[in-house]
């Protein structure tokens, strides 16, 4: 899983979900599963949340999206990533000045 390191800083209010620009579509080795049970080869791509939301914010939109490998296939649903809680912040890099946590 990719580490994102975030810096120290009180927010003053609302902050928006902030995302990565999407990936490059990934080589057709997923499936689509359909509600009516019909499986499709398909390829997806992802991004990553670069602020998550906070105090009110705008929480995160789609970070997965999952599309046929075929035209002619029906779309595959895009699916909502739920993140885990936050793990606690780790100690300040310097005892004085400007430092960074993660």
């Amino acid at each position: 899983s990719d580490t994102v390191t975030l810096y120290d800083a009180v927010a003053c209010g609302p902050v928006d979900c902030r995302l990565s620009e999407w990936s490059d579509w990934g080589p057709c080795n997923v499936s689509c599963l359909l509600a009516n049970g019909t499986v499709y080869p398909a390829e997806n791509r992802t991004r990553q949340v670069i602020v998550a939301a906070q105090s009110g914010g705008q929480p995160c939109d789609v970070q997965l999206e999952i599309r046929p490998c075929n035209d002619t296939i029906p779309d595959c649903p895009s699916l909502n990533c739920t993140l885990p809680e936050w793990s606690p912040w780790s100690n300040c890099s310097v005892s004085c000045g400007y430092g960074v946590r993660n």
